[in-house]
């Protein structure tokens, strides 16, 4: 089997690592030969050319974004699309691929070329669009979701929720929902030791943008330290500017400079993983969750907002806590009942640690994967 596949961007962000881990399980239990495109150089092509047989530098346009565009704009953009759609076709039927994967909600350029051929395709949607990245559809939302349907003979989602969201849209016999594996190097050592100093390390990892709402976790600090806990908070990842400005000027008013670090985006996050002692989730609505599963499979003790898949991969007081998304003060109890209750903070690490490993792994992705793939 042949396969072409299609990412949305160049960097490590949350869903290329899923569909880096997806193309490993899938050639490691099958002989499949995969071809990506990738819109620009950048930091994915050094992982891609370990698993990849070829890789295509091709820039495209997404239709959806941040921002609304002119109605000049979205012309001149579809017309941009048309040529890369048409090039895609040819690129397609010269391989003979027979089956292609657009691995992001944001474009449908190659589910487009590939009804001009013989091969299958599959959207991989990773995301909420707009409920979680705040993403503008640049043509009618709803013609959107026809084309998804039209121009895709499966659609494969990565949460039950973004399943629940999606069905109304899209036909659900074209559905399928499976987990990411996000794979754990085995060499990472488990800290088996449960910190009972004064001070409770905090960290939230990940973009530092709007939907993930690290201001609740500084919010959730200060009310911390006014109890006199002391607490420290990582805020590990990439940033949006103006976010970061916003989290540095919050800091300063709650004068907390010195018990909260920004740290730049890392390939490598888990240094911090292992310094944490407890991992928070804080965004507005995860589609997914792949940092609390990261954190798990560390056993270490994740708090997840109660939006999004939180209720779907946390079990509160037993694989993790849950707490009312965007209440700063129900995230301080939930994180003073870790601080306070060590036989609580080792008993959801141990029991998430045990969810994440049978319901996230790379054997169970690969066989579901492939059983989607050789049923089209």
């Amino acid at each position: 089997m042949k396969i072409l596949i299609t990412f949305p961007s160049a960097s490590l962000g949350g869903s290329e690592r899923a569909m880096l881990e997806t193309i490993y399980a899938i050639k490691k239990a099958s002989n499949i030969k995969v071809d990506v495109i990738i819109p620009k150089d950048g930091a994915l092509i050094d992982e891609l050319t370990k698993i990849c047989d070829k890789i295509y530098v091709f820039p495209f346009l997404w239709w959806m974004g941040s921002r609304k565009k002119t109605l000049f704009r979205r012309g001149k953009d579809l017309l941009s699309s048309v040529k890369v759609i048409y090039k895609w076709r040819k690129l397609i039927l010269k391989n003979k691929y027979d089956t292609t994967i657009t691995s992001t909600l944001t474009f449908p350029q190659l589910a487009l070329a590939s009804y001009f051929t013989p091969a299958k395709h599959c959207w991989y949607i990773h995301e909420f669009g707009k409920e979680d990245h705040g993403f503008i559809y640049h043509i009618n939302r709803k013609l959107y979701y026809a084309l998804i349907n039209h121009f895709s003979t499966r659609v494969i989602v990565n949460s039950t929720i973004v399943f629940e969201k999606f069905k109304q849209f899209l036909l659900t016999e074209k559905m399928k929902m499976i987990y990411y594996s996000v794979d754990i190097n085995p060499t990472l050592k488990i800290t088996k030791e449960y910190n009972t100093n004064s001070t409770f390390i905090l960290a939230v990892i990940g973009r530092k943008a709007r939907g993930k709402r690290q201001e609740d976790a500084i919010k959730a600090l200060h009310i911390l330290q006014d109890k006199g806990i002391s607490t420290e908070l990582l805020l590990v990842g990439s940033e949006d500017p103006e976010y970061k400005k916003e989290l540095l000027e919050l800091c300063e008013k709650l004068q907390l400079q010195n018990k909260v670090q920004f740290i730049a985006f890392t390939s490598d996050p888990f240094e911090y993983y292992h310094k944490a002692d407890a991992v928070l989730v804080t965004s507005r609505l995860e589609a997914f969750g792949r940092v609390a599963i990261e954190a798990m499979k560390l056993e270490k003790p994740v708090i997840m907002s109660n939006s999004g898949s939180g209720s779907e991969i946390i079990k509160h007081q037993e694989t993790g806590l849950l707490y009312e998304a965007g209440d700063e003060k129900d995230l301080a109890d939930k994180i003073q009942c870790l601080y306070e209750d060590l036989e609580t903070r080792k008993k959801i690490a141990q029991n998430g640690y045990k969810w994440a490993y049978e319901n996230c792994n790379i054997e169970k992705h690969g066989k579901e994967f492939l059983e989607i793939l050789n049923s089209l």
